[in-house]
């Protein structure tokens, strides 16, 4: 599958290239998910990235904002050729367990329309840079072991404000995000939100009692193997079995 940067949150005025390949996992990449599953979803996120990027090198150039989308569609392209699934839930209105399908073209990337620069923390003005998919996996590296327990959203964030070239502890940049009070949270908040926020949730409808639904789109395809087999099924033409009893 190729996509072009247009197409993604940055809608590509965030540097990287014109397009990407986003190429589906194969099967010993999806087993080794299965029986080696990540132990937090920082170590998870990272492993997505790094088999985009092993589909395309090109895509370490790509903004970290596009990163959620690209994920995504990576997983939706495992899925099936047709890149569409039933979501299996119960419905938050009636109670029963209901199916709904999800198309890719349900899910669409927010497009960016400003990013911040500067704001001010601990009483001085600190410079917010979007970083690559390449630098924010250099930030990961510098992370300490415990890291596993801070959070994927908080650890993006501190990534923001992270000086790539001069690269100090990463401890002062944590420090910094985490001691804001008052209106340095709503600044951090409205930052985290023009500079990370990739997709909008799906909206769905229950068929039973006709209730709106919310779906995380990332949540949805969180347990890709199961997806995948529950999405193509036996192909009588393509598969001799026998029976031996």
């Amino acid at each position: 599958m190729i996509i072009k940067s247009t197409e993604l949150p940055s809608g590509g005025l965030c540097g990287g290239l014109s397009s990407y390949e986003i190429k589906p996992l194969t099967f010993i990449e999806l087993f080794h998910q299965k029986t080696n599953p990540e132990v937090s979803d920082i170590r998870a996120y990272v492993r997505d990235l790094r088999i985009l990027i092993k589909g395309d090198d090109n895509i370490k150039s790509a903004p970290l904002v596009d990163a959620d989308y690209l994920i995504f569609l990576m997983k939706m392209v495992t899925i099936n050729e047709a890149m569409r699934f039933k979501h299996r839930m119960t419905c938050p209105h009636c109670h029963e367990e209901i199916r709904l399908n999800i198309d890719s073209v349900d899910v669409k990337p927010v497009q960016l329309t400003k990013v911040v620069t500067e704001i001010e923390l601990g009483g001085m003005m600190k410079p917010v840079k979007m970083p690559t998919i390449e630098e924010f996996l250099m930030f990961f590296e510098k992370l300490p072991p415990y890291s596993d327990d801070w959070g994927l959203d908080l650890v993006k964030i501190y990534s923001l404000f992270y000086n790539y070239q001069v690269l100090p502890p990463v401890g002062l940049v944590k420090n910094m995000v985490d001691e804001a009070i008052h209106e340095e949270i709503t600044h951090l908040m409205i930052t985290e939100n023009y500079m990370l926020n990739s997709f909008e949730s799906v909206t769905k409808e229950c068929p039973n009692c006709k209730g709106g639904i919310t779906i995380d789109p990332i949540a949805s395809v969180a347990n890709l193997f199961r997806l995948v087999l529950r999405s193509n099924e036996l192909n009588p033409n393509k598969i001799r079995i026998k029976q031996i009893r």
